[in-house]
């Protein structure tokens, strides 16, 4: 994969490196998919999500200044909904970026150069293979083309592309300076690969390499400024957590308010959740919920969501509005100085 050979060994946080396991207690742990999310969290756990968003969005605000956050499907749908709520109410006189939803593992939107393909050319082909990819790329790039065009209507677009991560908890770096960065973890996209952060490299997910590689390319001549960021909370993960249904083994419940397919046809496997078994025609987006039981959770899950979004942004505004005024001058104290 270009831009990404040469890149320093970071150290190994996967499960599997014995030095870095997660121990048994910070393991994601069961909530009952039948009850409400945020009724089954302990007022400490609502307090971490509403920190982390409130330091998220002060972050993303005061160091990026994004038009736009793309949300990768499905997992980082969540976090979108206690973002864009946390932001909405603490920079309540400012114009607040746009969210979307895409989907990254769509293979063959990602690697094209995004150029009209041409009738003739693909007569022209006697590779069956080399036809059948550019009769695809006919039909899929002005879709995507349309997708995108709709959406990001500046000159110089500044995107942030969210796409969930390691639990940050959970990882066990070898010193503080690394630790430190990848709570921070941002990458600056240059159009070949992510960027060196504080003398730190970081890898990410090819769902997030993916689509900043996309969004870069496809709006190539807008030229946009496109960051990444990845990270998990665990009190989020838990109400994203998909259960077995026991009355149906093949059948998984979930509160996720959206579905991801990546392919034209039904989808047929020995478990699906609830609503999967449909058509999907729209490659860009995930298809939202329709299943009555699965909608109805995932309607609970995503009100709970912007609930704690709404508490953590008008926190945020107060604590802002106190350091406003502790920064000004006193204008009182000034004049009767003047006056004596």
């Amino acid at each position: 994969m270009e831009g990404f050979q040469n890149e320093p060994k970071i150290p190994d946080i996967s499960p599997e490196n014995s030095e870095n396991k997660i121990s048994e207690e910070k393991k994601v742990p069961e909530m009952d998919i039948e009850k409400g999310w945020k009724e089954q969290l302990a007022p400490e756990q609502i307090e971490k999500i509403k920190n982390w968003a409130e330091r998220v969005v002060k972050q993303w605000h005061d160091e990026i200044q994004p038009d736009y956050i793309f949300l990768t499907e499905t997992g980082a749908i969540p976090y979108g909904y206690v973002l864009k709520e946390t932001w909405k109410n603490a920079y309540t006189e400012e114009e607040n970026p746009r969210f979307y939803r895409i989907v990254p593992k769509n293979h063959r939107l990602w690697w094209t150069n995004y150029e009209p393909v041409n009738k003739t050319e693909i007569k022209k082909t006697k590779d069956q293979n080399l036809k059948e990819i550019l009769k695809q790329e006919a039909r899929d790039i002005p879709e995507a083309l349309d997708y995108i065009g709709q959406r990001i209507d500046k000159d110089n677009p500044v995107i942030m592309v969210f796409d969930e991560g390691s639990i940050a908890d959970n990882v066990r770096w070898p010193n503080e300076k690394e630790e430190a960065t990848f709570k921070k973890r941002f990458f600056e996209f240059n159009g070949k690969h992510v960027s060196k952060i504080d003398d730190v490299y970081l890898s990410c997910s090819n769902s997030l390499q993916n689509t900043m590689r996309f969004l870069s390319r496809i709006l190539k001549d807008k030229n946009p400024k496109i960051y990444g960021f990845q990270q998990a909370i665990k009190e989020i993960l838990i109400g994203t957590k998909e259960h077995p249904d026991n009355k149906k083994i093949s059948t998984i419940k979930s509160r996720l308010p959206t579905s991801k397919h990546y392919s034209d046809i039904t989808v047929e496997t020995s478990t699906q959740t609830e609503d999967q078994k449909r058509y999907l025609k729209d490659k860009m987006i995930g298809s939202i919920v329709k299943h009555p039981e699965q909608r109805k959770r995932a309607l609970g899950y995503v009100n709970d969501l912007k609930e704690i979004g709404e508490e953590a942004g008008k926190e945020l505004h107060e604590n802002l509005e106190k350091e406003k005024t502790e920064t000004e001058p006193n204008t009182n104290t000034e004049n009767k100085s003047s006056e004596s």
